[in-house]
């Protein structure tokens, strides 16, 4: 219908602007349609108008989510040719596509594309920035931007704080990691989930158990923890360093917290302490929850399943891995791809 009415717009020798093209790019992009959409955004010279940040800004989202590398890049090239279109926030989504890409050096282009052209960056700039320096263990260069994101004066914002640890953690630098903690509260701000398991993971992968668990039990007591992610971080650092007890001890006792808590039954929860169980060597104590999940009045599905089947798979323990894939094929959860992929 929308296709029709823009025809028709044509067909009565209407003159079309930005935002009539605009709304037929995001028409097209809603229903993966984006050669059709990439066909209207080079033919608006030829209707006598140009991109603005919209038209940008739906391409760039689309190519992020569904597009190539290639795609993103030719549009990337576009923008810099049109700098009186550009703003913080379609620089921002630019930067944070390329991320996703991992083509770090684009995103290192773009950013320094937007300090020619002097456009300021705003929080979100320094978070995608610093934590695409923290994947690719930069801690350097996350340190340089951190430096000059205190000195510029904007609102402090707790994910840049917790991208820094992430940086620093995932480069070997607990230590440094741990410091940042003094930034936070100075800016009067209070660490969350995601402070606490950063910080907890990077001792844990220093292997500093001893600090590692003392985090834990700082979070413990505080309104962030604990939670599933900080005990899985806590749990994959004994793991690594052989010293299985404390490990099965934390995963026990948090789901029997669960257990008592009167909270109403939920799969997922259910679901994740398998994949704990499994991931750790347990297979056996996962799946010992299948007990509890009926006794929930709940069903197993494609998800307990895979995760039992990769459990045992781990272990080596094909026969019965097998025996639950089977198991599986006679209920309504199976069998699924996942499955069999877990099985393979």
């Amino acid at each position: 219908m929308a296709e029709a009415l823009f025809v028709e717009i044509q067909e009565l020798g209407l003159r079309l602007d930005t935002f009539a093209v605009n709304n037929m790019i995001r028409c097209y992009t809603r229903v993966n349609r984006i050669q059709e959409a990439l066909d209207l955004y080079r033919k608006m010279p030829y209707f006598g108008c140009h991109p603005d940040n919209c038209t940008f800004g739906l391409l760039i989202d689309w190519c992020g989510k569904f597009g190539s590398r290639k795609e993103l890049q030719r549009i990337f090239l576009d923008l810099r040719a049109s700098p009186h279109n550009a703003d913080a926030q379609t620089f921002n989504t630019m930067i944070h596509n390329f991320c996703k890409q991992r083509d770090f050096a684009n995103a290192r282009e773009a950013a320094n594309q937007m300090k020619a052209w002097g456009i300021p960056f705003s929080s979100a700039t320094y978070a995608i920035l610093i934590h695409m320096y923290a994947k690719a263990r930069d801690s350097k260069a996350a340190a340089e931007l951190y430096a000059d994101y205190l000195r510029s004066g904007l609102e402090p914002n707790l994910i840049v704080y917790n991208n820094v640890i992430l940086s620093y953690g995932s480069s070997g630098f607990p230590g440094h990691a741990q410091n940042i903690l003094g930034d936070i509260r100075k800016a009067g701000l209070a660490p969350d989930r995601f402070t606490y398991c950063t910080l907890i993971s990077s001792w844990a992968r220093a292997g500093a158990m001893l600090q590692a668990r003392r985090w834990f039990n700082k979070a413990c007591k505080t309104k962030a923890g604990p939670s599933i992610e900080m005990c899985n971080a806590l749990i994959d650092g004994y793991l690594k360093a052989r010293e299985v007890e404390p490990a099965k001890f934390i995963l026990t006792k948090l789901y029997a917290d669960y257990l008592r808590s009167g909270l109403e039954p939920n799969l997922i929860v259910y679901n994740n302490v398998i994949l704990s169980y499994g991931s750790s060597g347990f297979s056996g104590h996962a799946q010992n929850i299948l007990g509890d999940i009926r006794k929930a009045g709940l069903a197993p599905d494609r998800f307990t399943y895979c995760t039992l089947i990769s459990s045992w798979a781990r272990a080596g323990a094909m026969l019965q891995a097998r025996r639950w894939f089977n198991k599986a094929c006679k209920t309504k959860a199976g069998p699924s791809i996942e499955m069999c992929n877990a099985l393979i």
